[in-house]
């Protein structure tokens, strides 16, 4: 009797040492392998995944030790610096079984271009002289997310005038210390000149206006170079006249400047590509 009493015993030590959990809970990062980088003043949201043989995904979250230098910097996970961060995740399971070590890899980056704000744009001005501009004036402010501004350098791209219209167009650019560049343009209406240089009687005409792309140059002279501008200042490249049609059908919808340059002059024509 003793004997069976002692196999009974045996048997069940066994049973309960099989159904043991030992197997460890496993923690899943989307990639995992790259540096994620996180905007600077963003807040950041991991997602999670848990595996595990017995306990539930909502038992492993509750269970979650988070650490690293990511959540020791930014209690409420805003990056308002940059740097290499990282977060340390662990679990433990229902049974005590605690699995292995994961990282995630940070870096906190500042991606956003400096803003430009004119005093007005389009600005109509009395006078205008090419030779002496004091670009500042037109400046209402420049500002930048995270730069200081004296850390953004302003500069003028390129200026067009299109004196056959009264108008210039003015390209700002503005950059800060991350090589985050962006451009604006400005316009101006002008009602005079002070160069002394008499408006050419000149013939410029861009038809049909609007477009699907394919676009008829009626000029004066024969012309020698064509360019053309985005409303941002850019100039674009592969820009061809043939047989006084210019073809714009690669380009994206919007408003674009044909800078034309004939024998008799230079003319801007305004062209809007639908």
């Amino acid at each position: 009797m003793k004997l069976l009493t002692s196999l009974i015993i045996v048997l069940l030590s066994m049973t309960q040492l099989k159904a043991q959990d030992t197997i460890p809970p496993i923690i899943m990062l989307n990639n995992s392998e790259h540096t994620i980088l996180v905007n600077v003043f963003d807040k950041y949201a991991d997602t999670l995944e848990f595996l595990d043989n017995k306990s539930s995904k909502a038992y492993l979250k509750s269970q979650l030790v988070v650490g690293g230098t990511f959540y020791a910097a930014f209690k409420d996970s805003m990056a308002t610096k940059l740097g290499d961060y990282n977060i340390v995740y662990s679990v433990k399971d229902s049974a005590g079984n605690v699995s292995d070590t994961v990282i995630r890899y940070l870096k906190v980056v500042d991606r956003e271009a400096p803003k430009i704000f004119f005093i007005g744009n389009p600005l109509k001005i009395d006078s205008f002289n090419r030779h002496s501009i004091d670009h500042n004036k037109y400046i209402q402010k420049v500002t930048d997310n995270y730069c200081d501004t004296f850390e953004v350098a302003l500069s003028v791209q390129d200026l067009l005038i299109d004196s056959i219209n009264g108008l210039v167009h003015i390209v700002y650019c503005a950059i800060d210390s991350f090589e985050n560049e962006s451009c604006e343009t400005l316009e101006l209406v002008v009602s005079s000149w002070l160069n002394n240089v008499a408006v050419p009687n000149y013939r410029l005409s861009v038809f049909p206006n609007p477009s699907n792309g394919d676009f008829n140059v009626d000029a004066q002279g024969e012309i020698t170079s064509i360019e053309i501008f985005t409303l941002a200042g850019q100039r674009l490249s592969g820009i061809q006249l043939l047989d006084a049609k210019v073809d714009l059908s690669h380009l994206q919808t919007g408003i674009y400047f044909l800078k034309i340059t004939t024998e008799q002059g230079t003319g801007i024509a305004k062209v809007i590509k639908e």
